[in-house]
């Protein structure tokens, strides 16, 4: 039997019950079964981006799961069809737990990573966010020339244009950063919150 974790509940992998459990805090178990004597935590490798994922079998066939998805479908329920992405609140693709994620739109997750300085692989303060989207959004520079200057890829600045609320989540998170940015750059109307 293996040993709980403080808090730690324990949960059926949902499409390998009796099979596979999760915890909360992100750790999957090999149930006994009439091959297998004890439970065993299983490894969990790293995907590209830092998530945790995990190989489960069930009729001969091995099958790679994130973990972070098996958590939500476990303790959560199924994504919900109007949602699309499970998505870690703090950024950091390797924590788990089971309060640190949500299921989300694509665009809800796109504004996470963009609005998020603590993010695993941010460059980019709230400021420049800011600066980024007001600078596009004026048609002062190419999202080319807004990563050049910001030494980012353009993917990053992307993320930032392209995402619906980015500024409202800033304004939220930091509303005094907001404030001084909006007196500074004298833009009334440029944003709506």
């Amino acid at each position: 039997m293996i040993e709980n974790l403080p808090g730690e509940d324990w949960r059926p992998v949902v499409g390998y019950e009796g099979r596979y459990e999760i915890s909360n805090l992100g750790r999957v178990k090999s149930l006994v079964r009439p091959y297998r004597r004890s439970e065993k935590i299983l490894y969990q490798g790293t995907e590209t981006g830092g998530y945790l994922k995990v190989e489960l079998s069930k009729d001969s066939k091995i099958k790679t799961h994130k973990v972070h998805i098996l958590v939500l479908n476990s303790f959560r329920g199924l994504c919900p069809p109007h949602l699309r992405d499970g998505c870690h609140r703090d950024g950091i693709p390797s924590n788990n737990k089971l309060p640190n994620l949500r299921w989300d739109t694509h665009a809800g997750n796109l504004a996470d990573d963009a609005t998020l300085e603590n993010h695993a692989h941010s460059k980019l303060t709230n400021r420049q966010r800011l600066e980024i989207n007001y600078l596009y959004s004026q048609g002062f520079f190419t999202q080319a020339k807004l990563a050049s200057k910001y030494g980012v890829r353009q993917i990053a600045v992307q993320k930032i244009v392209r995402s619906p609320d980015v500024v409202a989540r800033i304004a939220k998170r930091d509303p005094e950063l907001f404030r001084r940015f909006h007196e500074h750059y004298k833009t009334p109307g440029y944003v709506t919150i």
